[in-house]
């Protein structure tokens, strides 16, 4: 599975439409923000581990955001099902950390209940071998 990128505000709404059926998770993000650069490595894993996830990411200015938004709240998570959003975390390493890892963005959707549809899903309190790489 990939990772879409978004390049437009038309491509975005179209992307939440036609995915109805689909959990969707976009990223609005920016290049040079570390916590953004966290959250794609994250996305990456989640892309390889639950390929029924749709995953995009987008620019803020893209959709329309300021320059302000840019600034003050990234990164952002939105969570859409049946063009619903469901889930809207602005400047989601408020609750998560700089640092975090798939494991704790999932149990933290689940304590928000977003369940994702990965009811197999068991999370480990060992070996987080997935932790994102900080020193690169």
């Amino acid at each position: 599975m990939q990772i879409d990128e978004l390049t437009e505000k038309e491509q975005f709404l179209c992307y939440i439409e036609s995915n109805r059926d689909k959990w969707v998770l976009i990223h609005i993000y920016d290049d040079d923000n570390e916590a953004c650069i966290t959250l794609n490595k994250v996305f990456n894993t989640l892309a390889i581990r639950y390929p029924h996830l749709r995953l995009a990411k987008v620019l803020p200015l893209t959709i329309g955001m300021s320059q302000q938004f840019k600034m003050n709240a990234l990164p952002t998570l939105q969570v859409y099902r049946n063009e619903s959003l469901l889930g809207n975390f602005v400047r989601i390493t408020d609750q998560l950390g700089e640092k975090f890892t798939v494991d704790q963005l999932i149990r933290f959707l689940s304590e928000n209940e977003i369940e994702l549809g990965i009811s197999e899903y068991r999370i480990s309190n060992h070996g987080d071998d997935d932790i994102t790489g900080f020193d690169d």
